[in-house]
């Protein structure tokens, strides 16, 4: 249950500035200082980790990789210390659309328009 790394802002194209996430929320983040005394070290640090948790929340390291595993490892000893663990992933809804055509709307130059009828069906399989 490792977090998965990319980038914190994908257009900026940065690869120096990564967030790492489980599904779709960010736990961590890690970057190169820029200047001060840590400059171009990597800081890493927890988000929504209690301060209580009795973990590191955030450190610097001399390569990028390195302050990624230490994020993990500390989101890690989190998880293990609180009992959690990473729920299953369920399956996505699937969305069925059923196009019928029908007579175009008064007023419109068009000849016919399709009317979309959306069903939602969850991992079950059942209609909502």
């Amino acid at each position: 249950m490792a977090l998965r790394w990319k980038p914190t802002i994908p257009a900026d194209n940065n690869p120096e500035d990564v967030v790492g996430s489980l599904h779709r929320h960010i736990f961590a983040r890690v970057y190169r200082v820029p200047n001060g005394s840590d400059q171009g070290r990597f800081r890493w640090y927890l988000n929504d980790v209690p301060a209580s948790a009795g973990v590191q929340l955030q450190g610097a390291e001399e390569t990028q990789r390195k302050a990624q595993q230490a994020a993990n490892f500390q989101f890690q000893q989190w998880l293990k210390r609180a009992g959690l663990r990473e729920a299953p992933m369920r399956a996505k809804r699937q969305v069925t659309l059923a196009l019928q055509e029908g007579p175009a709307p008064k007023g419109s130059t068009l000849n016919r328009k399709a009317q979309a009828s959306a069903v939602l069906v969850t991992h079950e399989s059942e209609q909502i």
